[in-house]
């Protein structure tokens, strides 16, 4: 073989696997690139899901958050007037109480209504004895005679109890658990 034709040949062959590792070397990078940023994707939903879960939290404790202050504030303004009853148990005092409430019954059925939507669940059994124990407060002081003694329980024992019990899972629920 001639020099010419040995020198071409392994010119010809060192183009050949160069270009081979050159062609494996661009296939490899362009893998790890597409891995990169599959990786990358994947990350990136992962913050989206994220931060959509994050919006949701919020977008949900704004209103459970009045719900649950404007069924604590009704609940705390029926306890002041039940608790006179027990202390001062003059008729006078039973009627006064008894209207007082008679007029707010309407506003603690839609206060419930409104804390039953917005949930969650764990705090409706907590929202009926609130409600529960109010109506049964109020009913005691139309009993003929009334019973100062079921309006002193309830307001000495069950309901803030159960206040308690739901100031404490409402909490939960406005911080997301």
């Amino acid at each position: 073989m001639d020099a010419g034709l040995a020198g071409l040949l392994g010119g010809v062959i060192g183009a050949a696997v160069g270009g081979l590792f050159t062609t494996t070397a661009a296939y490899l990078t362009g893998r790890k690139a597409e891995q990169q940023t599959r990786l990358q994707l994947e990350a990136q939903r992962e913050r989206q899901r994220e931060q959509l879960q994050s919006e949701h939290v919020r977008e949900r404790r704004e209103p459970r958050a009045q719900a649950y202050t404007s069924f604590l504030t009704f609940v705390d303004d029926a306890m002041k007037i039940l608790q006179v009853v027990p202390v001062d148990p003059n008729d006078q005092v039973i009627r006064r109480a008894f209207d007082q409430i008679d007029v707010k019954m309407p506003e603690l059925r839609a206060l419930e209504t409104r804390v039953r939507l917005e949930g969650p669940d764990a705090v409706i059994p907590i929202v009926d004895k609130i409600t529960g124990g109010i109506i049964m407060a109020w009913t005691s002081l139309d009993a003929i005679p009334p019973d100062i003694g079921e309006v002193a329980h309830q307001v000495e024992g069950e309901l803030p109890e159960a206040i308690d019990h739901f100031l404490h899972q409402a909490r939960r629920a406005l911080e997301g658990r």
